[in-house]
């Protein structure tokens, strides 16, 4: 007579392993080109010991790699003038940041938010000048919490004519910790006459590599 029904379950409830299973239970099934960002992905949560959970195509996304923010960009669209031989910090204000507030356009600073310590690149670009004297430098520093931040956070440049339409660039790594603070300073040295001294164009900007 034929069997209709299995009347005793082969498998137990919460027995199937990777012994039972083959490969076609992925391999045999219809092939996704793109993925919605509702879609469900199934994982194994090793801090529950191995349960496995269901995770939306964004959660998943967010949580690869790094997000590089907090970020902001600040620009000094026209001249500042300069004292020969004086760090001056660079007024510019931003031009666009990840979140409310963390660059203020009155005190020219970006503060780390709650949360977000961690090693930060930081870039200063832009263009000292002085038209009259034939030999000058120019440096950037980066000041941490009102202070340089030493050696290895600036950038020199020594030209023996006039610095008009020559940019300076400073990139680096920081560490800052919540709360802390950091600035963009410059200063140029002539031998000449110091008529028309100062830093134009100048370009600030931040962002986050790695907690």
């Amino acid at each position: 007579m034929a069997i209709d029904k299995i009347t005793t379950p082969a498998i137990a409830d919460g027995a199937v392993s990777a012994d039972t299973l083959t490969s076609t239970v992925i391999t045999g099934q219809t092939a996704e080109t793109s993925i919605a960002t509702d879609d469900l992905i199934l994982l194994s949560d090793t801090s529950a010991s191995g349960a496995l959970k269901k995770m939306t195509r964004a959660n998943f996304v967010s949580g690869v790699g790094e997000t590089n923010t907090p970020f902001f960009l600040a620009y000094q669209a026209g001249g500042q003038a300069l004292s020969n031989n004086t760090a001056t910090k660079v007024q510019a204000t931003k031009t666009f940041e990840s979140s409310t507030d963390i660059y203020s356009n009155t005190d020219y600073r970006f503060t780390v938010p709650s949360g977000q310590g961690g090693t930060y690149w930081v870039t200063i670009n832009g263009q000292g000048y002085d038209v009259y004297s034939n030999g000058q430098n120019v440096t950037w520093f980066v000041y941490k919490n009102g202070s340089a931040a030493g050696n290895q956070y600036y950038a020199e440049h020594y030209q023996i004519s006039d610095f008009r339409n020559q940019y300076l660039t400073y990139t680096g790594l920081i560490q800052l910790a919540a709360g802390d603070y950091i600035e963009a300073y410059g200063k140029t040295n002539v031998t000449g006459a110091t008529d028309g001294l100062g830093i134009a164009y100048t370009k600030f900007s931040a962002f986050k590599v790695s907690s």
